[in-house]
Order: structure tokens, then C-alpha cells, then sequence
């Protein structure tokens, strides 16, 4: 290289360099008188930018994104693509940068064809080139494809399900139905538009169809390039349920065994009875059966416990077809028997208050009265433990008695009585009438229990030590 001089500054252009490479360097200046050499320096080139991450993106029929990621930015470097028919490309563009990501459009492309494309960058005089990559075009767009294979399930009577296999897309998807081969309703699914895609099963729910009626329909399939129609299909929505409520059986005090009938009309169906004290009904439970299916009726029934005793129900059959709707039958009620009417209908086969039935007769010879029994929960034939008192520690000590009473028997007064001798008159210390608790003169105690009834234990008023004798006992009436 020839210096160049001006005034007493002197500098060279180096060309052809290594870049990312460390060089020495120093000034040797000779004449007349001699050479001097200067000190040496060093300097180090740049890195050139490598590409990488280097696709094709939104390949179309007739262009595409190309797109590359370079290691390291210079100063004055550029970012170019090629591309064409072959490795001899033939076509290029600059690419634009957002951060280290460099892109370039190209269009004018043909359908169904690969090309051939690569990434390059220039800077500090050399030229980088990334590997050959391919993309090939979507193929040109043709009308939808609709496949023959389409129909209808989930029938109903007030609904049913289109259907169809395949279709191509993009395609906007239009099920056209009515009850005669005019159609003159239609509901639409619309594809997303991605190229060389099919679209298998797709459907659309019709609602609020006519039962027993027989509506035709068939698929339309439009894209840019055209409309697809297929051929016209039917089908018919079956016949409603028929459900209804019987009267209901074993009815006794808490609880009775709901009865009904469903003819599923060929519908399949998840029954239940809903109940409650109102026809607002409230409450909701499944039948013995379930799920029922098919064309012959069918009874169901459930059996209800820890109900109200004396209190009038109302309840429906209801059933939930393969489509979530509720179909139900007509409300009716039933009530439920008086307690001490259900005590003598299981234990004696009638609800009178006579014969061995009666409150007062005792035919297992115990000489406990039914009503003694009905009372403590207890069958007429089982031996009763007695009820004798016992001295309860305390400070101070007293007599008590313990015994189970049913809140639901609001039918009886349960009373316990003191005295000091058997003929005198009894004093009464505790009393729970209609359910309620018991209270009075005596120390009383109430737990509840697991089953609901309340073990109650009544001290007496009077401590032992105050009293040569004390007696106690439980009394039971029937409220009116």
C-alpha cells in the first residue's frame, strides 16, 4: 500500500483482514539521515454476524415470511435472503430487522411448489451464507370437498345433532334443514381458515325442534372458490316421554315409597323423583332404576325415610334425556301417617285405637301398655328394661331417672313424677309436651343421639339425704 501523507499525520487502509482476530502493528519512518521504528500497538477486528434460526413462515399459495436470527450486531453490516427454483436462487431481498430477528416478504410465488432459500450477512467486507433450506406453497385453492358421510344422532324430540365426517377448509360450513326438501332454516359452523387442513366431525346441536316430525337437511360448504351442496337426508324426533306419578305406598310415619311410570318412547333417559313440602318442590333423588331406555313403560320407584310425620308431600316423576332436558310428569301429593297410626299399622295391621291395638291394652302380658311402648320406641312384643331409679352422685345426692322420648312424637306429653310415698300425691318435676324439651322443678338433662332421639335424664327436686324414702316414675299421655 502507498502512504499518504498530510502534514505530519501518515495512515494506511488494512483490506483483506481476518475478522475476530487480534493484530500487531507499528511505524517504521526512513530517509537520509536513518530508519526509526515506532512502539508496537495491537487492534482486534469484529466478529461477523452468524445466522441461525432461519424458517419459512405463513406459506401460503403464493408467498411466504422468511425469517433468521443473527449471534451479534456490527455497525454497517446488512441481512439479505435469496430464494428460487434451485441452490442457484435467482431472487433476493433485503431483510428488515425487529431486534435480532431479520425478515423478508416474498410474493409472486407459484402453488404447489418448493423453493429453495438462504440467509446472508455482509459487514466489514465479508460476506456470511447460512446453509440451504425449503419451503413449499400451499396448492392452489379449489372448492370444498364435502364427504357423503354425514347424518344425524342424539335425537329427541325437541332436538337432535348434525353431523358430517369431513369437509375440507378453509370452507364456511352451513347445516340447511326444514320439514320438507325446502329446508328454510340454517345454522352455521364456521371452519378456521388454515390452509391444507380437513375438518373431520363437525357438528351442530338444532334445538327447539317439533316432536313426531320428520325434518330434511343436508351440509354447504363455500370457500373462495366455490359452493359444495350435498344431498338432502331426514330424519324424525321421536315422541315425548310419558311419565306420571302413581300413588305413592307403604306409607308410614317417616317415610313412603314413591311409585311412577315412565314410557321412554325410544328416549334414553336419568330419572328421579323431586319432592318437597310445596309444588316448588326442592328436593331430588334417583330412582331404583336409574336410567331407562327403549319403547315399553316402566315402573320406578324410591323409597323416602326421615320425613315428617302427619305432613302432606308433593312429588313428580322427573327424567333428563341425552340432550340435558328436564321432562316431567303432573305433581301429586301424599301424606304421611300420624305416628302412633304407623306404630299400630306395622306392629298390628290397623291404624285404630282398639283390641290389641289399643293405647292401654298390653297383649304380651307384661303389663306395659302399648302406649308406654310407642312412646320409648319400642315394638309391643319386646321386653321393656325398667325404668327404676337410681341414686345420681352429686352434691347432694339424688334420685333419677333416665329414658329415650322422640322429638317427632308430638302426639305425647311425657311426665315424671316424685313422691315421698306410693299414696300420696305425685309431684311432677319434668315435662316435654308436642316434642319440646323437657323441663320442670327437677335437674334435667337432655342429649341428643345419633338416630335424632334424646336420651333424658331427670333428677329429683329433693336430695336423698332430706328423705327417709323417695319414689319416682314416668307417666305418658296422648296431646290432642
Amino acid at each position: 500500500m502507498s502512504p499518504r501523507a498530510n502534514g505530519y499525520t501518515t495512515y494506511h487502509t488494512l483490506e483483506n483482514l481476518l475478522p475476530d482476530t487480534t493484530y500487531y502493528l507499528r511505524a517504521k519512518a526512513s530517509s537520509a539521515l536513518g530508519t526509526t521504528v515506532g512502539g508496537v500497538v495491537t487492534f482486534k477486528t469484529t466478529q461477523i454476524a452468524q445466522p441461525f434460526n432461519i424458517t419459512a413462515t405463513d406459506v401460503v399459495t403464493n408467498s411466504a415470511y422468511l425469517r433468521g436470527q443473527i449471534q451479534d450486531e456490527a455497525a454497517g453490516q446488512t441481512v439479505r435472503f435469496e430464494w428460487g427454483l434451485d441452490t442457484s436462487y435467482g431472487s433476493s431481498g433485503n431483510a428488515y430487522a425487529s431486534g435480532r430477528i431479520y425478515s423478508t416478504y416474498v410474493s409472486g410465488l407459484l402453488p404447489s411448489t418448493t423453493y429453495h432459500y438462504r440467509m446472508i450477512t455482509t459487514g466489514d467486507g465479508i460476506t456470511q451464507y447460512s446453509e440451504d433450506f425449503t419451503f413449499t406453497t400451499a396448492p392452489s385453492p379449489t372448492p370444498p370437498e364435502l364427504s357423503e358421510h354425514f347424518s344425524v344422532y342424539r335425537i329427541t324430540a325437541f332436538g337432535a345433532t348434525l353431523w358430517i365426517d369431513t369437509v375440507s377448509a378453509p370452507s364456511n360450513i352451513v347445516f340447511e334443514y326444514g320439514t320438507s326438501e325446502s329446508l328454510g332454516q340454517s345454522l352455521g359452523y364456521k371452519a378456521p381458515v388454515t390452509n391444507n387442513l380437513f375438518y373431520k366431525s363437525v357438528t351442530v346441536d338444532l334445538t327447539d325442534l317439533q316432536p313426531d316430525t320428520t325434518y330434511f337437511y343436508r351440509v354447504k360448504a363455500t370457500n373462495n372458490q366455490g359452493t359444495t351442496t350435498s344431498s338432502i337426508k331426514s330424519f324424525k324426533t321421536l315422541i315425548p316421554p310419558a311419565i306420571i306419578a302413581k300413588e305413592a305406598e307403604e306409607i308410614l310415619g317417616k317415610s313412603a315409597t314413591l311409585m311412577g311410570e315412565i314410557d321412554p318412547n325410544k328416549h334414553l333417559l336419568e330419572t328421579s323423583f323431586e319432592y318437597g313440602l310445596t309444588e316448588a318442590l326442592g328436593s331430588s333423588v334417583d330412582t331404583s332404576t336409574p336410567i331407562v331406555d327403549g319403547e315399553n313403560s316402566k315402573d320406578i320407584a324410591v323409597a323416602l325415610s326421615d320425613l315428617q310425620p302427619n305432613t302432606t308431600y308433593h312429588y313428580r316423576v322427573a327424567a333428563i334425556d341425552v340432550r340435558g332436558r328436564k321432562h316431567a310428569g303432573p305433581i301429586r301429593t301424599v301424606t304421611t301417617m300420624e305416628l302412633i297410626k304407623a306404630w299400630r299399622q306395622l306392629h298390628y295391621g290397623t291404624t285404630e285405637n282398639t283390641g290389641d291395638a289399643a293405647d292401654l291394652a298390653s297383649p304380651y302380658g307384661d303389663g306395659v301398655p302399648n302406649l308406654i311402648k310407642y312412646a320409648l320406641g319400642l315394638a309391643p312384643q319386646d321386653r321393656m328394661t325398667p325404668l327404676d331409679p337410681r341414686i345420681k352422685q352429686g352434691d347432694p345426692a339424688k334420685l333419677g331417672i333416665t329414658f329415650t322420648r322422640d322429638p317427632l312424637k308430638r302426639d305425647l306429653i311425657y311426665i315424671v313424677e316424685a313422691s315421698s310415698t306410693l299414696t300420696e300425691p305425685w309431684e311432677v318435676i319434668a315435662t316435654s309436651s308436642h316434642g319440646a324439651s323437657t323441663s320442670g322443678s327437677g335437674d334435667i338433662s337432655e342429649t341428643i343421639n345419633p338416630d335424632s332421639n334424646i336420651s333424658v335424664e331427670v333428677k329429683d327436686s329433693q336430695a336423698i339425704q332430706n328423705n327417709n324414702k323417695r319414689f319416682m316414675r314416668l307417666r305418658v299421655e296422648r296431646s290432642n
